[in-house]
């Protein structure tokens, strides 16, 4: 799906107790245009977002809803945050700003505590044009969704090791009443990733992965689906910490 990475001021609060918590927020940002960026100023993007959560030594979960602004997003296309197909990443076209509201809920459990863990997440996103544009009315919409399940074992060989394995369906777009992108639901998009933790010092971790994703879209609600083709991968992540 696509998620907001919305940057500049803001203000937000946060209930914590027992375990529990229960936060919102709104940020404003990235403007259509130069300038001094305010949070009340219609040339923004602007997200909000509220979420609850419960975290135990044995499971936990969290719940968010967030709702993003996009004023125009061929300028602002620099603040989504997408891990997905294409279209998920903008069902219209480039000129046409748009709203976008996504619900998201996430837990973990450890079946052997602290060492082996289960943890999943859903996410839909509901995008709404906000103007007309080319093959886009305004109010035409789109959803999204995306679901991954996680397996981990956190202490392998040592305690600053964890190894671990996802499958699940990448962001698609499941409907679109434009004449935008829209994603195969015949073949979705899946993904399936091994991954390993390494703790190598208080401040620094490393996370070497390689991941198998397929990929499979149409353009209108009524076009011919493209040929479904995969991509392999690897990275390595490093992580610095300064506290």
């Amino acid at each position: 799906g696509t998620y907001p990475l919305t940057l500049g001021p803001g203000a937000g609060i946060t209930y914590a107790k027992d375990g529990w918590a229960l936060g919102g927020g709104i940020i404003a940002g990235n403007p259509q245009t130069g300038g001094i960026t305010g949070i009340v100023d219609n040339n923004n993007g602007s997200t909000a977002v509220v979420q609850l959560s419960y975290s135990g030594a044995r499971g936990g979960f969290q719940a968010a809803w967030t709702n993003t602004a996009y004023p125009m997003p061929s300028n602002l296309g620099g603040y989504f945050f997408q891990e997905g197909s294409n279209a998920s990443f903008n069902p219209f076209n480039w000129s046409t700003p748009m709203n976008v509201n996504t619900a998201s809920v996430g837990g973990y459990y450890f079946i052997i505590p602290q060492k082996f863990s289960i943890s999943g997440g859903m996410n839909y996103g509901f995008y709404t044009a906000a103007a007309d544009g080319y093959l886009v009315k305004n109010g035409d919409t789109a959803v999204s969704n995306t679901w991954l399940i996680t397996l981990q074992y956190e202490k392998l060989f040592r305690d600053n090791i964890a190894i671990g394995t996802s499958f699940g369906q990448i962001g698609m777009i499941k409907s679109n009443t434009s004449g935008g992108a829209i994603d195969n639901t015949a073949t979705p998009p899946w993904i399936l990733m091994g991954f390993l933790n390494w703790q190598v010092a208080k401040y620094l971790s490393l996370s070497p992965y390689l991941y198998w994703s397929t990929s499979d879209t149409k353009v209108g609600s009524s076009g011919n689906p493209s040929a479904q083709t995969g991509t392999f991968g690897a990275a390595l992540m490093a992580t610095l910490a300064f506290y």
